[in-house]
């Protein structure tokens, strides 16, 4: 018997059972789609002659499709979902948002999420904005809802590269999903690992491939709420940003809702330069100048 000390923290016996290939339901007979997960339509769907080499004399009228299918692979073409990035706007030069530190690469390279949007906070608030502050707790329940009975995905096909999917994922023993973007693929004899890109908070993981769901155009509405942000006036040094940058900064803003002046806006790449403030405490802290002075540069 292992006592709860020696567990490792947020560990489920149940995780990998649940997110098994092999914990799913198909109601369906299809020998082919119960053991593959797809099934091939070739034959019903490209033209017999054109196929086999001969020539279709219906030509561009024919009803079936002209394509020539390799040996051991179908031509069947799978939709795949692609989101724009710059599909969400920028608050403007000069004015001063809310804002909570999601994923720290660098002080020239984190992601930040905006709880009000790109609303001015001196602004008053109207009622569309406070809607606008739980808009992606929200999109989190509803997606929990949507994918909470769905089964592994087992295809027959990798996921492409730049393609959307919601990923599931087990974390502090609660069922979880997100949006991200597929970035690399690595397909080994004992399994497929994907690397991806959460589009909401900025973070980057591998994860199984059994963990992705297919994409559902519902959740789309939401432009991705991760914004790339650098702060202003912190020159890189000639050797780098190092690790232990990265953790001081992730130290100063990690869990607290921070004050953001927008100095720089870079519609090309989409990210900002700003300016962070920590006005929680007794006096504001200037988290640019608090980090200058930690760094020594």
């Amino acid at each position: 018997m292992f006592s709860s000390t020696q567990l490792q923290p947020g560990w489920n016996p149940m995780a990998e059972d649940y997110l098994d290939t092999e914990n799913r339901y198909l109601d369906n007979e299809c020998a082919e789609m119960v053991l593959s997960g797809i099934k091939n339509t070739d034959e019903t769907r490209v033209c017999k002659l054109y196929c086999s080499g001969k020539v279709c004399h219906y030509g561009e009228t024919c009803r079936y499709e002209h394509t020539r299918p390799r040996d051991g692979v179908t031509c069947e073409r799978v939709p795949v979902f692609h989101l724009e990035c710059s599909t969400f706007d920028l608050p403007a030069v000069g004015s001063v948002v809310a804002a909570l530190v999601t994923s720290v690469i660098s002080p020239s390279h984190f992601y930040v999420y905006l709880p009000y949007g790109i609303t001015d906070i001196r602004q008053p608030l109207t009622l569309c904005d406070e809607d606008d502050s739980d808009s992606l707790e929200k999109l989190s329940v509803a997606m929990l809802e949507y994918y909470r009975y769905s089964a592994p995905e087992h295809s027959a096909t990798l996921p492409a590269i730049g393609e959307i999917k919601a990923l599931c994922e087990i974390v502090d023993g609660e069922l979880t999903f997100s949006r991200v973007r597929v970035l690399n693929v690595y397909n080994k004899n004992r399994g497929t690992l994907i690397e991806v890109f959460f589009i909401d908070n900025g973070n980057t993981s591998w994860v199984k491939e059994e963990q992705l769901r297919p994409f559902a155009p519902q959740f789309a509405h939401a432009p991705p709420q991760a914004i790339q942000c650098y702060l202003e006036g912190l020159d890189k040094p000639k050797k780098g940003w190092n690790a232990y940058s990265a953790e001081q900064l992730l130290q100063l803003t990690e869990g607290v809702t921070l004050v953001a002046e927008i100095m720089n806006v870079d519609s090309i790449e989409d990210r900002l330069g700003v300016v962070l403030y920590n006005t929680g405490g007794y006096e504001d802290i200037n988290i640019n100048e608090a980090l200058r002075c930690i760094l020594k540069l």
